[in-house]
């Protein structure tokens, strides 16, 4: 994976859930729109996610996929690391600690 071409979202609401639904879908296409090949969500801020939350990350995964991109998580607390373990998606996520974590172990 390369820092090239990378775009970060960092959510600023401790809950990702629907009322950030639609900013997260609008970074998502606008990234891509502009050949990003890196999305990574910086969840450091993020204390829950509910079911809203859950699936915009699973439509921007399908999105990035789509397109050869792919949606990154990094800084992911407890409680949304544990949503993502009971859906079984943290397969579909590449999951760093922070985002020095991922600069440190994607250097291009």
């Amino acid at each position: 994976m390369s820092i090239s071409n990378l775009r970060v979202y960092q959510p600023v609401t401790h809950l990702l859930s629907a009322a950030d639904a639609d900013e997260l879908k609008t970074w998502v296409a606008n990234s891509l729109k502009t050949g990003a090949k890196t999305l990574l969500l910086d969840l450091k801020n993020v204390l829950f996610m509910d079911s809203r939350g859950l699936a915009v990350l699973i439509m921007a995964h399908k999105q990035a996929t789509k397109v050869g991109s792919v949606l990154v998580l990094c800084a992911a607390q407890e409680q949304v690391q544990m949503v993502l373990k009971l859906s079984n998606l943290t397969q579909l996520f590449p999951m760093y600690e922070s985002l020095e974590d991922f600069e440190k172990t994607n250097t291009d």
